[in-house]
């Protein structure tokens, strides 16, 4: 028997779960593969864009992967670490048709109006949701889309925030871990507020 998982025992950590991350940036791509790190056997990722230059600065990833689908990318990189993990992945936008059952639904989108649209996907599907975001120093971690300066009005809805690879990583893992371990708790706070003066 493996001592992959010995350190997490009685934990109460439920890796027994079907997950869908939608949206594979710095937030989606850190959440998927700590998904598999913590032991979920069962991963579904979608996005339907490619890796940019720009986007290494948070995403973890080697530099060869420019010009790659951010989906494809996460679950090469899972398969590398976990190779027993069943890693489904959709070069495309979130479709209901393509998801299977999930237990969760993990949003990792900019865009407003595809947020809205997922929250409601999981709302009459019976699936929980998460909605996970940062704008650079605030981060959020909610059951519901959380708007912070967003145009309703906008018809793409698409937010470009401040990146880096700090708050990517910090709300990726605390995500991991609500849809893990704490399901019914929210957070909201700047990264500022973690530390002690």
């Amino acid at each position: 028997m493996s001592n992959l998982y010995n350190r997490q025992r009685n934990m109460n950590i439920n890796r027994d779960q079907s997950i869908c991350v939608v949206g594979c940036g710095g937030v989606g791509m850190n959440v998927a593969i700590k998904l598999a790190m913590a032991g979920v056997k069962n991963i579904t990722v979608f996005d339907n864009d490619n890796i940019e230059e720009h986007n290494l600065n948070r995403l973890p990833v080697p530099y060869n992967c420019i010009g790659m689908n951010k989906a494809y990318v996460a679950k090469e990189m899972i398969k590398q670490m976990r190779p027993g993990c069943d890693v489904t992945c959709y070069k495309s936008n979130f479709d209901e048709v393509l998801a299977d059952y999930t237990d969760w639904l993990v949003d990792c989108t900019d865009s407003f109006k595809t947020q809205k649209m997922l929250q409601s996907f999981c709302d009459e599907s019976n699936i929980k949701y998460c909605k996970l975001g940062y704008d650079g120093e605030r981060m959020s971690i909610h059951n519901k889309v959380a708007s912070w300066d967003i145009d309703e009005n906008d018809d793409s809805g698409y937010t470009v925030t401040p990146s880096w690879a700090v708050p990517s990583s910090i709300v990726a893992d605390l995500g991991v871990a609500k849809v893990l371990k704490y399901n019914k708790s929210e957070l909201g706070i700047e990264l500022k507020n973690l530390y002690i003066n």
